[in-house]
């Protein structure tokens, strides 16, 4: 059911302007008009009047925000973002705009300068508690570095930046659902990370096709404002293959991923392939936790760890794992094992518990935060691409961590392997 926003026209400064509304199906906010014109000068701020005084509905109090496009293409924010209405005030609307581009920016009566969201007023009772919540975020992993690749973007710019979480249990409608939300409230450049999204990214970006998206380890999604962010995986891959090559001390590694999926088995390839360059004699054996379509794999470090100490127990002692929060499992069965593990994704030796990290030889690197700088750079200065666009070795999206100094004594061989692929010298294969 709808609510009831009163407004009452103040000021008066010229004819009456449109009443706030939303613009798109599924927006959240109504758009704020300015009731006057203005030229603001780089790094000038004024408060610019909407005309209008709310009353809010019971229990609800509105928050005013900024319009990303201003900032992105102009670099027009708010101060004191978001600013909130309380319900008692009864004043005029104003917004306080600051230009932070490098040019005046003229502001013309009746132009969309922010968006008005009313919200309900929740009161909360704050409980301490001695575990959270598993989240995609927060674990200083993929989905972190993928955040942190945006947020730099967006501090440059001085533009808004809205994360919301998915999870586990989304279906392609929540995923979905979750894409209109962003796009309809304004955004203009859209992150989905991840596969899944995929699906659902390909129906919503035909429904906002002046919105740029862009999908995180995807490249199936083909229209003219979608673009693909991928990883060249099996060249980091190749080089902490290598690194067990060198290191095994019985020529026999192990590879976990957590879902036999073809994304995973890239992994999978590249690591098979530095194993045998660095060392022809070793031998590498290969398990999944899971197969499609069960993705738990990616999320159950007990599985992950049984997995690790068959393999331990076997005669291999070198594993790396391929195998989202299941990793961890892994690394701790290297601990109890006193072998070898290798992360991914982020450098896992500064992520890991004390007691772990000693064992874990190096991390695949694959820098989502390289990915999704470049995606949002492109899209403010106009340079955007729909298509794919892969990130490896030549272009610091993947690599090899150094963490714990387990590496040193062979990072130049590394190094060598790694200019020769980027060289052409060295080709790594993608299917195992």
């Amino acid at each position: 059911m709808a609510l009831a926003l009163r407004v009452k026209r103040v000021g008066r400064r010229g004819p009456p302007l449109d009443l706030p509304g939303y613009q798109t199906a599924g927006s959240a906010g109504l758009d704020l008009r300015a009731d006057e014109a203005c030229t603001l000068a780089p790094g000038e701020r004024r408060l610019v009047p909407t005309g209008l005084a709310l009353e809010l509905p019971p229990g609800h109090e509105g928050q005013v925000r900024p319009r990303s496009g201003l900032a992105l293409r102009h670099g027009i924010a708010m101060v004191n973002a978001p600013g909130t209405v309380d319900p008692d005030y009864r004043g005029e609307v104003g917004v306080i705009l600051v230009n932070l581009g490098r040019e005046p920016f003229d502001v013309k009566r009746g132009d969309r300068i922010a968006q008005l969201v009313v919200a309900p007023v929740v009161r909360v009772v704050v409980e301490e508690a001695p575990e959270l919540a598993e989240s995609g975020r927060g674990d200083g992993g993929f989905n972190d570095l993928a955040y942190n690749g945006a947020k730099q973007a967006a501090d440059e710019l001085h533009a808004e930046l809205r994360e919301v979480t998915a999870k586990l249990d989304d279906t392609d409608d929540d995923r979905a659902e979750r894409l209109r939300l962003l796009a309809g409230a304004g955004y203009g450049a859209i992150i989905a990370v991840g596969f899944t999204y995929a699906v659902p990214l390909g129906t919503v970006a035909a429904e906002f096709p002046g919105v740029r998206f862009a999908i995180v380890d995807d490249g199936t999604v083909a229209a003219p404002n979608v673009q693909g962010i991928l990883f060249a995986e099996h060249e980091g891959s190749f080089l902490v293959g290598a690194a067990a090559g060198l290191r095994t001390a019985g020529d026999m590694v192990g590879f976990i991923g957590a879902v036999k999926i073809p994304l995973l088995q890239r992994f999978e390839a590249g690591y098979a392939a530095g194993v045998k360059h660095a060392n022809p004699a070793a031998t590498v054996e290969v398990a999944y936790l899971t197969q499609p379509p069960d993705y738990s794999g990616f999320g159950d470090p007990p599985r992950g760890r049984e997995s690790a100490l068959g393999m331990y127990d076997n005669g291999v002692d070198v594993i790396f794992a391929a195998a989202g929060g299941s990793g961890s499992g892994v690394h701790e069965a290297a601990a109890k094992a006193g072998h070898w593990s290798i992360g991914v994704d982020a450098d896992e030796y500064l992520l890991a518990p004390a007691g772990v990290r000693d064992h874990i030889l190096t991390s695949m690197l694959k820098n989502a935060n390289v990915g999704t700088y470049a995606f949002i750079m492109s899209v403010a200065d106009g340079t955007f691409a729909a298509g794919n666009r892969t990130f490896g070795l030549a272009n610091g999206g993947v690599g090899y961590a150094r963490s714990g100094g387990f590496v040193d004594d062979i990072s130049a061989q590394l190094d060598r392997y790694a200019a020769d692929i980027v060289a052409g010298k060295i080709v790594v294969p993608e299917t195992p």
